[in-house]
This record gives structure tokens, sequence and C-alpha cells, in this order.
């Protein structure tokens, strides 16, 4: 009987879960559902509470009676048979020593220990700094050092966010020229690494729709439209397909490509601010921008796909997905004038990473890392958005990648 490509990599997936604690941690916590929400509020709070066991179990008496009998005994005899300060110090231990560097890397130094142990296994690696955004000319100026140094000295591949090398407060001035202007000023400093360095790469990522879609794309086009980086290849941008006109920015892509003589490199992800671009879409009175549906979204990947395999001699493509049906769907594609390599979420996709080694398929994982002048607290809602999309029951839906 034939087995599709999309059911054979599920299948490797599901035969190559990692079997670690924190993984083990993780998967009985997906079973019982109705504890998570209390858990990943604690996680946003943790650093912000003298008592956090008291938080939680506040939090649980509010769905207590949908909770399993085994886990309301466990919870009363934790409740009331351990010592506040022993469970307070447990469950910070389990926070900041289990589950947080599974998905982060706090600094340098983690995130060249995670690289050196990852290549050495034949995986590349992508350091995104999280809370990225700049509110003022300082932030933004600390953000574009912290970049070059890590670009200079311990990241291969660097991705960047254009919210942390444009403050906030630009935005309550000037026009859509100067704020352009502003924002590849920024990135020609950073162009500048990777086009006297092979070895290093640059993705600006994709942010939220009506603020930044074609203020980046704009500005990154036209910086690599310039002489200055017309033959720059190892500099890309991410693109969303949960947006309605994803398929016009990729033909603005492929466009670029053929006027500058050399392909450009696309990330191509699902989408990560469905509910902030609904909200905005309500205030501004303006009609939304994305599908509605996850469906509409996983068909528009691979339509697009689908395009850049038609013209594959314009763009080097990252499939960024944990989705098996959207991975099937670019193995299927893979021939020797069309490959693509993989981008995968640290910490969510270690069982597909060990399954695209039976593939051959260059990839890398995207490792968000805490800056050096942050606090490991700047990492914890990015943890709790990660939590949330890990006890989604229909899963699979990439966010930010």
């Amino acid at each position: 009987m034939f087995i599709k490509t999309d059911e054979y990599l599920q299948q490797l997936i599901r035969e190559n879960r990692p079997w670690t604690i924190t993984a083990i941690l993780l998967r009985i916590a997906n079973h019982y559902y109705q504890m998570q929400p209390a858990f990943i509020k604690l996680v946003q709070v943790m650093d912000d509470i003298p008592d956090p066991s008291g938080y939680l179990h506040a939090e649980l008496h509010k769905v207590w009676g949908t909770l399993p009998r085994e886990l309301r005994v466990l919870f009363r005899f934790t409740e009331h048979c351990l010592p506040k300060v022993v469970y307070n110090a447990a469950l910070r231990f389990v926070l900041d020593k289990v589950i947080f560097p599974y998905f982060l890397a706090s600094g340098q130094e983690a995130y060249a220990e995670m690289r050196s142990r990852l290549e050495k296994e034949g995986t590349g690696t992508v350091m995104d700094f999280v809370g990225e955004e700049a509110e003022t000319a300082k932030d933004a100026g600390d953000y574009q050092r912290e970049y070059l140094y890590a670009m200079t000295r311990y990241a291969k591949h660097i991705a960047v966010k254009p919210s942390s090398l444009v403050p906030a407060d630009i935005f309550s001035k000037g026009t859509f020229d100067d704020h352009k202007q502003a924002l590849k000023d920024a990135l020609r400093t950073l162009f500048f690494v990777p086009r006297f360095s092979s070895a290093t790469a640059i993705t600006v990522d994709a942010e939220e729709y009506f603020q930044w879609c074609k203020l980046t794309e704009d500005a990154v086009l036209e910086l690599l439209l310039s002489d200055e980086f017309c033959e720059l290849e190892n500099v890309g941008i991410a693109l969303q397909s949960y947006r309605k006109d994803v398929m016009r920015s990729a033909k603005k892509i492929v466009d670029a490509a053929k006027k500058r003589g050399h392909p450009i490199r696309v990330r191509l992800v699902k989408g990560a601010y469905w509910n902030s671009e609904h909200e905005e879409a309500k205030k501004r009175g303006a009609a939304f921008p994305l599908f509605r549906k996850k469906e509409n979204t996983d068909t528009m990947f691979e339509l697009v796909l689908d395009y850049f395999k038609d013209h594959s001699d314009q763009v080097r493509v990252s499939v960024a997905s944990h989705n098996a049906k959207s991975l099937g769907h670019a193995i299927d594609l893979r021939d020797e004038n069309f490959t693509f390599s993989v981008e995968i979420l640290n910490g969510m996709g270690e069982s597909i990473r060990r399954a695209l080694m039976w593939f051959e398929i260059p990839h890398s994982i995207y490792i968000p890392c805490v800056p050096p002048n942050k606090s490991q607290a700047s990492g914890k809602h990015y943890l709790a958005r990660r939590l949330e999309e890990i006890s989604d029951p229909h899963g699979c839906m990439m966010t930010n990648m």
C-alpha cells in the first residue's frame, strides 16, 4: 500500500519523540489540558509574586470541578502537606531550570553551547532575540549593537525584528517614507556584516500587518536592489502565509530577484499575530487582512511553495512549519532544481528534526535568546506563548515561523 509523504513523516515524528524529563512533563501537561491555563498564567507572573504556589492553587480552584480525580488528590496533597517555601522553590526550579532552558537560551554562552551541540549533529541554528520592541532611540541602538556583536562573535544566522531597530516613538511623527528610511538606515548597518562574511546570514522577520508589512518589504527589497547589496544572497525576509495578500508579496520578491540578477532568501511561515491583528483591524475600521480559518492558511502556504518552485532561480526558501502535511508537500516538490531548508522552533520540534534527518533535508533550529542586557524575565511572556501553542489541541500551526 502506498504511503503519502506526510503520513510517513508523521509516523517518523511519532517514532522520534524525545524522552527527556522536560518533554515528558510537557506531554503529561498536554494530556491534562484542563490545568494548562493556570500554569501558563503562572509563567507570566512568576517573577512578580511572592507566593507562586498560592497563585497556582487559586487559579486551579477556578476549574476544580473539571480536573480529573487523581489531579485533585495530587494538588490537595501539595497544597496542605508541602511547606510553602519548599513548594515555591520547586515551582521556580522547574520553570527556571527545566522548562525555560528547553525553549530559550539565556545569553551568549547558552546559545553557543546549543549551537555547538546541534552542529555536531548536522543541524544549523538561527538566533532570535526575544523582547525586541524598542521604545526609544536608545533601545534601538542597544539592540543594533547586540545584533552586530552576535553576528561577529557567536551567531552565524540571526533573525532581526524591525520593531527592535525603529523605536516606537518615531511613529508619532513623520511620514511612511520617513519611517522606511529609518528602517533602511538601521538595516544597512547590519547588512554590511553578511556582505563581507558569506558565513553570516540575516533574515528580517515579519511582524504586525498594519504597521510593519509594507514598511518591511519595501525597506528590505530596496536595500537588496541597491548597488551596495545587489549581489548579497545571504540576507532574506520572512513571509506570512496567513495573509490574504501574501501571493502579491511573493511575486514582489521574485520580481526584485529578477531585477537584481541574484536570488533572495525567503522564510515561509504561517503567522503569529492573528489576535492582535484582529483587534487592530477593528480599531482602524479596516477589513481583516488575514485568513480566519487555519485550513486556508495551510492551503496558501502550499500555493506559495508551488509558486516558489516555479521560480526556483529567484528564491532560496526556508520552510518554517511543524505541520507534517505542509512539510510533506515541500518534500514532494523537492528536485534537482528546487531545494529548501526547514526551520524548527527550539523545544517544539525535536522529533521533527530527527525525522528530517531521514530525508537528508538541511534544517536549522530557531533559538530564541535572551539578550545579554536583559533579565531572564524578559523571556517569560515568550515562553507563555509557546506553551499556549503546545497546549492547542489542534496543534501544528506555527506562529512567528
